[in-house]
């Protein structure tokens, strides 16, 4: 589901057809983006990069754990949660040796309009925005931390992630993958 959700933003913010990336040139990168309004992009007090997966299995909530690659990324699914008292499809954390570098939470499209205003609320105005009728993608930026919300006409996707722990965890699993760890 995130490589699904990688391509279609990657797709969004290129502005262009699936098919057509293939023949014209990537877009130039754009310039960093400002930090918003300097608050933490967490979850119920959870903070890529903060928080530990020690604190998450210490909670009374129902949860399950998977290694998504062993011995590098563990999965916290947590079951039945919530976001902003709205039933959550999914919500999933990610963790690089015990440390949170990712949340994802998957929700229903109708939510993603009242959810992107609690976030300007909570975050400030997001620093980009793009899409159109019927998908938008929003992001925030607080330095290595990244919040991106992602509006489909199906579902929708709140990420908040650690740029740093983020790499770290896929530069690993690639690395694994090729037999170099």
């Amino acid at each position: 589901m995130r490589i699904v959700a990688a391509v279609v933003v990657a797709v969004l913010l290129s502005g262009c057809e699936p098919s057509d990336r293939a023949s014209e040139p990537a877009p130039a990168p754009t310039a960093t983006p400002p930090r918003q309004n300097g608050r933490p992009l967490e979850f119920k007090g959870d903070t890529p990069g903060k928080t530990t997966l020690k604190e998450v299995e210490g909670r009374d909530v129902k949860w399950k754990r998977y290694e998504a690659t062993p011995g590098v990324v563990d999965l916290v699914q947590i079951e039945g949660g919530t976001i902003a008292g709205w039933k959550a499809d999914r919500i999933e954390y990610s963790f690089l040796d015990g440390v949170l570098s990712e949340i994802s939470i998957e929700f229903s499209d109708l939510l993603a309009g009242g959810m992107k205003r609690l976030l300007t609320e909570k975050w400030g105005e997001s620093f980009g925005s793009t899409g159109g009728e019927s998908s938008e993608i929003s992001i925030w930026d607080q330095g290595d931390s990244h919040a991106t919300l992602l509006k489909l006409p199906a579902w929708s996707t709140l990420t908040i992630r650690s740029e740093k722990l983020t790499e770290d965890a896929q530069r690993r699993s690639d690395a694994k993958a090729k037999g170099d760890l």
